[in-house]
């Protein structure tokens, strides 16, 4: 995760938050499919790999470096950039707890799923995810690339001057 995000950080300017968010999203897509495919299983239980173990974990840890390149990076930043002065620590917060509570949810919830469906669904409903993620990013997230916290979140600022 340390170079994912020190990357993301490196590159945030130059790239926009909403590009190297989407490209994280995508990235993990792809890569879930990657394992999800090469990946034998029996039943339940994971029997092997198309190609070499060593390889397909290769792949899969590289997904840290793409969660933590995007999404784990402009969860924290975006918030803080998109809503309005008025409500961007109230926003932020809400954002912050939600990410806590789908964490807090996931810890209890994938253990459950994994004893009743195997990994091979679980990275199917994670592909989808990460799909989906880059689907609301691209039509829903404003780019604050370069740009003012008045800017981004439309605000008017008014000038006083005093003679």
């Amino acid at each position: 995760g340390f170079f994912g995000y020190f990357t993301a950080v490196a590159l945030m300017d130059k790239l926009g938050r909403k590009l190297i968010q989407i490209q994280g999203f995508v990235a993990m897509a792809v890569i879930y499919a990657i394992v999800s495919a090469v990946m034998i299983t029996s039943g339940k239980k994971v029997e092997g790999f198309l190609i070499p173990t060593s390889i397909a974990f290769a792949v899969y840890s590289l997904s840290f470096f793409f969660i933590d390149f995007g999404p784990n990076t402009t969860t924290f930043v975006l918030p803080a950039e998109l809503y309005p002065t008025k409500y961007r620590t109230t926003g932020h917060g809400i954002s912050a707890a939600s990410g806590k509570l789908g964490a807090a949810i996931t810890t209890y919830l994938f253990p459950t799923l994994l004893s009743t469906y195997g990994i091979k669904p679980i990275l199917e409903a994670l592909i989808v995810l990460s799909l989906i993620g880059a689907l609301i990013t691209v039509f829903f997230v404003k780019e604050p690339k370069l740009k003012s916290l008045e800017e981004v979140s439309e605000e008017e600022v008014e000038v006083k001057t005093t003679a």
